[in-house]
């Protein structure tokens, strides 16, 4: 089985694009561009990881942020910070975010951290399976 990710951002084209990209890796991808979708899909769904930017939701990401840890301890948050807003990235780190990665990146630092935080989240990844 496929790890689970939900990628959460504004930028309509970047979070389809990475949708696809993680697909293309073997990931189980999907998107919101909204909190209250993003609820809505975590709700049905279980996923090990979820990407979150917060260029566009800022303030409301760390809401969103704050609900997935209380509700989904479990799941491990992302943050995808721009680099002009490292303050943001602090507090997210502070109120429970698994880890950040600062926007723009390398695809495959964030694979590394994806796959790291599946393996937090006792995910179906294991050590054989490689995506990169």
């Amino acid at each position: 089985m496929a790890p689970r990710v939900l990628v959460v951002d504004s930028d309509e084209s970047f979070r389809r694009s990475l949708q696809q990209r993680l697909r293309e890796l073997g990931y189980e991808a999907f998107a919101s561009g909204r909190e209250e979708t993003a609820r809505a899909q975590l709700e049905g769904s279980d996923f090990q990881v979820v990407l979150l930017g917060l260029r566009g939701f800022q303030r409301h990401g760390l809401e969103l942020l704050e609900y997935i840890r209380s509700t989904w301890p479990g799941v491990r948050v992302i943050t995808m910070v721009p680099g002009n807003r490292l303050q943001l990235a602090i507090e997210a780190m502070k109120q429970g975010a698994y880890d950040d990665i600062l926007v723009p990146f390398d695809m495959l630092a964030l694979l590394q951290k994806i796959e790291l935080a599946c393996r937090a989240a006792g995910g179906p990844l294991d050590e054989e399976d490689s995506r990169g």
